[in-house]
């Protein structure tokens, strides 16, 4: 049976700190995601939400 290959995780607010993301946008991504600044992600997780999150329905 072949190995799935090791999925590396990272804390939300370490990847979020290499992008150079301010404060707010954290703080609404992690809120937005359901997640807490120490979760741990993978980058792939992290950029499916932040897509998800930059691209969400506004207003009503």
């Amino acid at each position: 049976m072949p190995k799935k290959p090791e999925v590396t995780l990272h804390p939300v607010s370490e990847l979020a700190k290499e992008a150079d993301f301010p404060g707010w946008k954290l703080a609404a991504l992690c809120r937005s995601a359901g997640w807490t600044m120490d979760k741990m992600v993978s980058q792939d997780e992290f950029d499916a939400a932040l897509n998800h999150f930059e691209n969400r329905k506004m207003g009503g």
